[in-house]
């Protein structure tokens, strides 16, 4: 079979793109969790994003107030109009273990197949999968490692499909109000393409800061700050505030920048989040750069 012409030029497209950043499958270091993406992703370290720690930051899970967190999402990812169904799930084992999950399907529009007659013979959907988990111990009082193994599948046309296995390792310490980390990112075997050509993933060395306080007993304030350094050369540095009332309302923006050579977009977010009796809602909306239009609603539990 062939694909329509408009087909393969977007398929080729994509790949241009991919080579240009010299990362495949970036679509990895999106964030999952909508309280995250309505920061920018700055907010690896925030409890909020608990359930989501197999996707980035383990480390923080022994620190989080919260013994338990799980969280289910709908994204609709732009310009690429990917649809993604998440789930995740932390717990803290008191306060000195924690074990995270994570499971991501990302459906793409479909498209025409013909045949080499230029017949119409169907249609096909590509389709993403990430699959992960995560372990962190709190080895001293204010310091904790963490380790994330993800599995990610991306399949763009019949029998033409990529997967691999990828890591991330972070240490993570906190003092008081503040708590930084540090991390390898992502890192994995390259991803060979159809023509045999190998495609490093979207790794980065990560490094994250957090200010998160409580003022009058009612209102919240945190500050997100992160910057990867990844292995094209290229890089990203993103900001994150959240206003909380009352540990129930939440008021949420963020920034980040990146090189015209990062696999990571630049973005400005903004969204609200509430949360009652461990029931959460969170919305993020991505309101500047390529990423434009795309929003994340996520629903969770925690006790």
């Amino acid at each position: 079979m062939k694909y329509s012409a408009t087909i393969l030029v977007s398929l080729l497209i994509t790949i241009s793109s991919s080579a240009q950043s010299w990362s495949a499958l970036p679509w990895v270091r999106t964030s999952r969790g909508a309280a995250d993406l309505a920061m920018s992703g700055s907010a690896s370290m925030s409890g909020n994003n608990m359930a989501w720690a197999a996707n980035g930051n383990s480390a923080m899970v022994p620190f989080c107030a919260d013994k338990m967190s799980v969280e289910v999402g709908y994204m609709l990812f732009n310009p690429s109009a990917t649809n993604y169904i998440n789930a995740g799930f932390a717990y803290n084992l008191k306060g000195k273990l924690g074990i995270s999950a994570t499971l991501s399907y990302g459906a793409d529009p479909s498209y025409d197949l013909y045949n080499e007659s230029g017949k119409l013979t169907g249609k096909y959907s590509p389709g993403q999968l990430l699959a992960g988990v995560g372990v962190s111990w709190r080895f001293v009082d204010f310091l904790s490692a963490g380790l994330n193994v993800r599995y990610a599948m991306q399949s763009l046309a019949p029998q033409m499909s990529n997967n691999v296995v990828a890591a991330d390792l972070v240490l993570m310490g906190k003092f008081g109000d503040f708590a930084v980390s540090a991390g390898a990112m992502n890192f994995g075997s390259p991803v060979k393409s159809s023509d045999g050509s190998l495609y490093n993933l979207a790794s980065s060395v990560k490094i994250a800061a957090m200010y998160d306080a409580v003022f009058a007993s009612a209102h919240g304030l945190q500050v997100n700050i992160d910057a990867d350094y990844y292995l094209n050369n290229s890089a990203t540095a993103a900001a994150g505030m959240q206003y909380g009332w009352n540990n129930m309302v939440f008021v949420r923006a963020g920034y980040r920048y990146a090189m015209s050579s990062c696999p990571i977009p630049s973005c400005a977010s903004v969204g609200l989040g509430c949360r009652f009796k461990g029931v959460r809602l969170d919305f993020a909306y991505l309101v500047y750069g390529s990423v434009l239009n795309t929003f994340n609603i996520g629903l969770g539990y925690s006790f």
